[in-house]
């Protein structure tokens, strides 16, 4: 069930609107922590959020990761071709290196671009993918302008596997085990996809970028995880990730190691308080062969993290916390290289407070980045329950983000007096539920950020703009039809703009939208089919990339007990869209395979 869902911070504040590509099959609150830093019921999140779960991953059968975020209302993709190409995810009209991204709590992003690699992540191993949109450096410090994106691998209860092939000889395997006893539990993934691919690029693209030939791209991948309850009060959880990932260039050829490792410490220390002690580490590394020229980047990111949870009564909880980060990037080539690091100290506060029918919450930060100095961030936000079935909030924040180590030392291509971006975020939003079948929601949200980092061609050199502004509104409806049929939509209009000259911010649409309309079987299988809508965006070079209606099918039949058969057809009436200039993506196509994934024994 992939729900959206407006809230705010007290019980019973629950504005859900359920993402237009993924109808809702039953009614639940997921639990989610990327909201406060802490696990609670989706109803008592500060904020505007998603949660895409292993269900919804099942029941579309998607490709990539990027199938499942273009999927949500508030969120553009961008990519450079087929599987494995460089991609970018805007949230909010904000740019993609102004997401943070999180992998079992740890900070993903590469150190030197700025940037996370969706395509590297493979759909197979995920549990489930939360979004919360508008600003959280309040809590997470620098890069959470637009939002925070949050991936959590699978932990398996016993085995599970999968195989595919179809389009492009592209070819799939999954294969993985978890079990346990009752204070101890382990779970290992494995995964491998290779496809030959489709021609990333196209004439457009330039005469030193286009190459007619097919671009390849084979992965290998792991994830593991180890918990174990230390004694009644404490509890340790160990998460890693690793993929390997090889991609073919019309040019050359890029390979690609990605992993993280996050462990956490949990305890209850007294009645009403809770510790928890984080460490995460992030590497990030390429080697590129372009047309005979080399180039490599190590990056590698360490954080640390202690939060404390203290219940000041049931209508009053206070989050108080620390957390650093340590960034490192090596970059060489065969003419130049860097070798440089950074790293940032915050402090955070965040109280959540119910007074009758409204909700209040208040959140301030404090960060000293060793290259920009101090920084605050706050973010207040007001709830009221209107009427029984109408519920109304509004909320203000603030946010930034530190240029990446490219930015202020990549050779001939940086600025070192770069400053950081700075944001001012107002959002409103309505929920309207007039019966248990029905739910519309609308949220309206303005930004403006200062000193935004742009660089445009022929130099490519960033730099701060005076300004941008981008301002929105998301529309969502959904709807339950003789208990096995769902239908939800949603619409989202925006305008991002560099106020300095009035021009359009690259690669976002004015409009969207998604529909999805789902048939339930009493089997448990289902048939599904997507409808994506995007108007006319801008790219580089003030080049003009037409809208497209993409049709996408997927049926899941079951076999045996836990045995799955499954089947999708992609761009079902074959269209012809770009969504990077010069860069092509997926003509029609098919995939079939079988999946063995048992019940849960708890």
């Amino acid at each position: 069930m992939r729900i959206r869902i407006v809230a705010l911070c007290a019980p019973g504040f629950l504005l859900p609107a359920i993402g237009a590509a993924q109808p809702q099959v039953t009614d639940l609150a997921p639990i989610i922590v990327s909201a406060s830093r802490d696990a609670e019921p989706a109803a008592d999140a500060p904020a505007s959020v998603s949660v895409i779960t292993r269900d919804d991953i099942e029941r579309t059968q998607p490709q990539s990761v990027l199938d499942l975020l273009r999927t949500q209302a508030g969120i553009d993709v961008s990519s450079n071709g087929g599987l494995g190409s460089f991609s970018s995810v805007f949230l909010r009209g904000a740019e993609s290196d102004q997401v943070l991204v999180l992998i079992d709590g740890v900070r993903a992003a590469s150190s030197t671009a700025g940037l996370f690699s969706f395509q590297q992540l493979n759909p197979a191993q995920i549990e489930r993918i939360e979004i919360v949109r508008g600003p959280r450096s309040t809590l997470y410090g620098s890069d959470a302008i637009g939002g925070v994106i949050q991936i959590f691998t699978r932990k398996l209860d016993g085995p599970s596997a999968s195989i595919e092939g179809g389009s492009y000889d592209t070819y799939r395997a999954q294969a993985g085990y978890g079990g346990g006893s009752d204070t101890v539990r382990y779970s290992v993934n494995g995964a491998y996809v290779d496809s030959d691919g489709f021609s990333a690029s196209n004439e457009d693209a330039g005469e030193f970028v286009f190459d007619p030939d097919d671009d390849g791209y084979d992965e290998a991948s792991v994830t593991a995880s180890l918990d174990a309850t230390l004694s009644e009060r404490a509890n340790l959880s160990v998460n890693g990730w690793r993929s390997d990932g090889k991609l073919e260039l019309d040019q050359g050829l890029t390979d690609t190691r990605n992993s993280t490792i996050g462990l956490n410490l949990d305890f209850d220390t007294l009645p009403g308080w809770q510790q928890s002690f984080g460490f995460g580490y992030a590497r990030d590394d390429q080697a590129t062969d372009f047309s005979g020229f080399f180039s490599s980047a190590e990056t590698d990111r360490v954080t640390f993290n202690w939060q404390n949870e203290l219940s000041l009564g049931a209508a009053h909880q206070l989050t108080l916390g620390a957390d650093y980060y340590r960034d490192a990037g090596l970059y060489a080539d065969d003419f130049s290289a860097y070798d440089q690091d950074a790293n940032n100290i915050g402090v955070y506060a965040n109280m959540r407070s119910t007074f009758g029918r409204n909700d209040v919450q208040l959140g301030l930060r404090y960060d000293e980045h060793s290259e920009f100095g101090g920084h605050t961030t706050g973010q207040l936000a007001l709830g009221r329950q209107l009427t029984e079935s109408l519920r109304g909030f509004a909320a203000f924040g603030t946010a930034f983000r530190a240029p990446s180590l490219n930015d202020l030392f990549f050779p001939n291509f940086s600025n070192p007096e770069l400053d950081p971006e700075r944001s001012r975020s107002t959002e409103l939003g309505v929920q309207f539920k007039p019966s248990a079948v029905h739910l519309f929601t609308a949220d309206m949200f303005y930004t403006e950020i200062d000193d935004l980092i742009i660089s445009n061609p022929p130099e490519f050199i960033p730099f701060n703009v005076d300004e941008a502004t981008i301002k929105g509104l998301e529309l969502g409806y959904d709807a339950t039809f003789a208990t096995l049929w769902n239908f939800a939509a949603d619409i989202t209009l925006q305008d991002a703009r560099n106020d300095t000259d009035d021009t359009e911010l690259v690669r976002r649409p004015d409009r969207k939208a998604a529909f999805g309309l789902a048939r339930n079987f009493s089997n448990g299988g289902s048939m599904y089919t997507e409808v994506l809508l995007s108007g006319d965006r801008t790219d580089v070079d003030d080049v003009s990339l037409p809208g497209y209606e993409i049709v996408n099918l997927s049926l899941q039949y079951p076999l045996l007990d836990g045995l799955f058969a499954e089947a999708r057809i992609e761009n079902l009436l074959d269209k012809e869209y770009e969504l990077a200039s010069g860069f092509n993506t997926s003509d029609r196509a098919g995939y079939v395979g079988l999946r063995y994934t048992p019940a849960q024994t708890d």
